[in-house]
């Protein structure tokens, strides 16, 4: 690492984790997945009354279009209404 100049901060390293989040996700054994604050956020997310509040809300639950199968489907509906 020293050779290509990167260098580890023991403060932010996790050592024995099962899980470690990376970049607003999960990475473990199994695989990636969102952190579940993020999708608690999204799924409490209040009424929206607006076309600034509908792009604010689109912008956040992009995050999950990797998880999610069709997004691009599902969120066409609310796409239209911008």
């Amino acid at each position: 690492m020293r050779k290509n100049k990167l260098y580890a901060n023991l403060k932010k390293c996790i050592f024995g984790a099962s899980e470690i989040p990376i970049l607003g996700c999960l990475v473990g054994k199994n695989g990636v997945r969102p952190d579940p604050e993020k999708v608690r956020v999204i799924s409490e997310w209040p009424t929206l009354s607006n076309v600034k509040e509908l792009r604010q809300f689109l912008g956040l639950a992009t995050y999950l279009c990797k998880y999610a199968e069709n997004y691009a489907g599902k969120i066409r509906p609310l796409s239209q209404l911008l």
